[in-house]
């Protein structure tokens, strides 16, 4: 009769076992998981904070600068120039603008950025085209171009 116990006893102690294991397992899981989902959450908290404050800081700097730009009167004159420069050009005003901005911009379609914000080079460039449309000056980095005296005006397409 010892025999025949035996055998079931080894069999309820590994069914046993093997039980412990698999609920310690669904609970080291579920607390992993737990883990897991706290720690993915804290950082797009994280993230959402950080963008959150520099978009803040971008928008304040923006805002300071919108305002600083519109007492600016050299700014007001250039717009009130090149306002009239437009409507004088008619409704070819658009495709020289496109032209100068695309056929003759000297960068490729990912920097044409660089257009207005690069080195002296590419302020030259923008100089030029201001130039063309009759701004009065503009600001090319390190000084005030004045462009009220009179010059030669090429207009054509």
């Amino acid at each position: 009769m010892t025999f025949k116990l035996q055998p079931r006893l080894m069999l309820a102690m590994a069914a046993s076992s093997l039980l412990s294991v698999l609920i310690v397992m669904v609970i080291a899981i579920q607390l992993g998981t737990q883990v897991v989902e706290q720690d993915i959450e804290r950082k797009i908290q994280e993230t959402l904070n950080a963008r959150h404050a520099a978009l803040s800081e971008y928008l304040l700097h923006f805002r300071r600068d919108a305002h600083l730009l519109a007492r600016d009167p050299l700014l007001a004159e250039a717009l009130r120039d090149f306002t009239q420069a437009f409507a004088q050009q008619g409704k070819k005003a658009q495709l020289q603008l496109q032209q100068a901005w695309i056929s003759r911009n000297p960068y490729p379609a990912a920097q044409r950025q660089e257009l207005t914000e690069g080195d002296r080079k590419s302020n030259r460039m923008s100089t030029s085209i201001a130039h063309v449309w009759g701004v009065s000056g503009m600001h090319t980095g390190d000084c005030w171009v004045d462009f009220s005296k009179p010059v030669a005006r090429d207009f054509s397409v």
